[in-house]
């Protein structure tokens, strides 16, 4: 429990570099699409759509003749990637003033900047997944477990930190509100941060009790948070409020949402919905796996104790499984297992280092 509620407690201040992050260009610049240099060493940096296809590409081991046709892709996106690059310039000058502001004690300053970051990486997303579709078409299986398990990757770093936030942001396009709900929608996000924002004292009490080694007040700190917020950061009472003002066939919508935005562990509920939600399903496995969502999104509010979370799991995978054809279930278990095993020899998250474990492990 523990772990799951401190990914969610560090969202609050922190933001975790959106996508993944740059090391060095390729080893062939003038096959890579873009200056030599730009984004080497990036630390931080919050990695631009063209310098998650520079890593992708390393990633996948194309033979020459894909890596023309990977390159040709690059630049038939080229223009929207430039696009995207200014807004990761704009984002590098955010996390300085974000640094500036934590170091200052300026946590509603913090939370601004947190959420102008989060905006921007949710509108590269789009621009992503367009770009992995169509990059799908050179691959051979092998290679699309390879892609799969690169987009994983991303996941976990973005999901875990911002599970929430994601979901605020993705649900207005995603369930296509209309400007009377828009502006519903706007009023209760605004009250939910407010309410986010009101924990940040006892968060930063709690941190520094782990700190210094006082475990027994950072689980009674602990505890208020989770009294306050709920076990899923917040979400479930978030979702509450906004029910009322959808129609029913958004509300049918919001359980994928969900489900795809709100992160999940190797063994959480939602892990098992994300990769079925990426099955092609027909119009009748679609509507069965939106109900098994829906239930099980209903039945993730509570309290969440791992022996709950286990069971819901192996519920809600019988489930998904029971709906779907020997292919399907073989494509759905690939996936999940991509999710379980260990990223051996895969570069590190932002935030990782040597014995460093990754964002929102223990």
């Amino acid at each position: 429990m523990r772990t799951g509620l401190m990914i969610v407690l560090v969202s609050v201040v922190l933001v975790v570099p959106a996508l993944a992050q740059p090391e060095s260009r390729p080893s062939r610049p003038e096959r890579a699409g873009g200056p030599p240099g730009r984004g080497a060493g990036g630390g931080a940096m919050f990695a631009s759509p063209l310098d998650v296809a520079h890593r992708l590409a390393e990633t996948l081991s194309l033979t020459d003749e894909q890596r023309t046709k990977y390159d040709a892709l690059i630049e038939k996106f080229r223009p929207r990637f430039d696009e995207q690059a200014k807004q990761s310039e704009k984002a590098q000058e955010l996390m300085r003033q974000r640094r500036d502001a934590q170091q200052s004690g300026d946590d509603a300053k913090v939370e601004e900047i947190r959420q102008q970051m989060e905006e921007m990486r949710a509108a590269s997303q789009p621009l992503l997944n367009d770009f992995f579709k169509e990059v799908k078409t050179l691959l051979t299986p092998e290679q699309v477990v390879k892609l799969d398990d690169f987009r994983d990757r991303m996941e976990r770093v973005r999901g875990g930190a911002g599970g929430i936030e994601q979901l605020i942001q993705r649900l207005p396009e995603g369930l296509q509100l209309t400007d009377e709900q828009r502006a519903k929608y706007e009023k209760l996000t605004t009250e939910f941060r407010a309410q986010q924002q009101e924990l940040l004292p006892l968060v930063q009490e709690m941190r520094k009790a782990r700190q210094e080694g006082n475990e027994a007040r950072a689980t009674e700190l602990e505890k208020q948070i989770r009294d306050k917020r709920g076990d899923d950061g917040g979400a479930g009472k978030f979702l509450d409020q906004v029910e009322p003002i959808l129609t029913d066939e958004q509300k049918a919508k919001l359980p994928e949402l969900w489900a795809k935005y709100t992160g999940g562990g190797p063994e959480d509920v939602r892990t098992v919905l994300q990769a079925a939600l990426r099955l092609e399903l027909n119009a009748d496995q679609q509507k069965r796996l939106r109900e098994i969502a829906r239930d099980a999104m209903r039945a993730s509010r509570g309290e969440a104790t791992p022996e709950k979370r286990a069971e819901q799991f192996k519920t809600t995978k019988s489930q998904v499984v029971a709906l779907l054809d020997a292919k399907q279930a073989a494509e759905l278990e690939r996936l999940l297992e991509s999710r379980q095993r260990p990223d051996r020899g895969a570069r590190r998250a932002p935030g990782e280092g040597p014995g460093q474990p990754p964002p929102g492990r223990p």
